[in-house]
Formats: C-alpha cells, sequence, structure tokens
C-alpha cells in the first residue's frame, strides 16, 4: 500500500482498526516511521469493531448457504474467514488496553481471558486453516455451528459495550 502521511492520520477515525493492527505489525524499511506515534479513539474502534462482526456474521451466513453443507467448502469458509475474524481480536484488546501478542494462538486465548468466548472453537478454525486438523465431515459442520455462534456472541457483546 502507498499512503501519504496526511492520508494515514486523517482515515484513523474510518479505518482505526487496520491502522492500529498495522501499527502492531509494521517494519520500517526506509525513511520515517509514520504510523509509529499514531493514537486511536477507543469509540471508533468499539464503532468498527461492531459493524466488521455484524458484517462477518452476515458473511459467514451467506457462505454457509453458499457451501451447501459441503464439507469440503465448509473448510475453505472456515480457512478463509478465520483470518479476518482474528485480525479484529487486535482490536478487542486494544479497547480493554491489553498487550497484542503476535501469534495467532496466544491471540485467541488472551481475547478468551477479557471475553467470554471459546478459544477452542477457534483455535479448531485455526487447525482447519493450516490443514493440520482430523476432523470427520460431520465434525467441520459442527464446528461451523459453533464458530458462527461464538462470532454472533461476540458482536453482541461489542455492540453493549459502553466506551
Amino acid at each position: 500500500l502507498i499512503m501519504t502521511k496526511d492520508f494515514i492520520a486523517s482515515s484513523r477515525d474510518s479505518y482505526p482498526i487496520e491502522f492500529f493492527n498495522m501499527q502492531q505489525r509494521h517494519v520500517v524499511v526506509f525513511g520515517e516511521d509514520v504510523l509509529a506515534d499514531l493514537s486511536f479513539d477507543r469509540s471508533f474502534v468499539r464503532l468498527q469493531l461492531e459493524r466488521e462482526l455484524k458484517a462477518k456474521t452476515i458473511l459467514l451466513r451467506g457462505g454457509f448457504l453458499e457451501t451447501e453443507g459441503n464439507p469440503k467448502r465448509l473448510r475453505r469458509l472456515i480457512s478463509i474467514s478465520i483470518t479476518a475474524i482474528l485480525s479484529l481480536f487486535s482490536a478487542l484488546l486494544f479497547l480493554k488496553e491489553k498487550n497484542v501478542p503476535q501469534r495467532r494462538e496466544e491471540l485467541i486465548d488472551a481475547v478468551a481471558e477479557i471475553f467470554p468466548i471459546r478459544a477452542d472453537v477457534f483455535q479448531k478454525c485455526l487447525a482447519v486453516k493450516g490443514e493440520s486438523d482430523n476432523l470427520s465431515s460431520a465434525a467441520v459442520a459442527g464446528l461451523f455451528r459453533e464458530y458462527l455462534s461464538e462470532v454472533e456472541a461476540l458482536s453482541q457483546q461489542v455492540d453493549r459495550m459502553e466506551m
């Protein structure tokens, strides 16, 4: 991505999660570090989190219909969507003023310590993405139902949060 310093500064209210995630993981190759000193308004982060989680819920429901229950297609849906869901977990930790772990497994566990989610469901989805699971076709369908339920519950929790 190529962005100007002014664009970044003026977009922190519209895309706080994206810029926060960039700030957490960027590496300066040359020149000024334009992300280092960025700050983010928690109310903007919470609002974007609510919008993103609700959108992910809608996409997961629609994606499920498109899979027609086919286990291979369900695996693909889980694999594709878990990355986007986990990118939101960093923002959840930011809202609670907690450090953001770099490893995905640790990120899931850190969020589960603060929010009442089932870490095992997200860990299993991560295993599906890494093709390191040994789930049967029926188990994949069950995992998807649990995954969708957890994302919906998290969406409701963020919706009720006060900043």
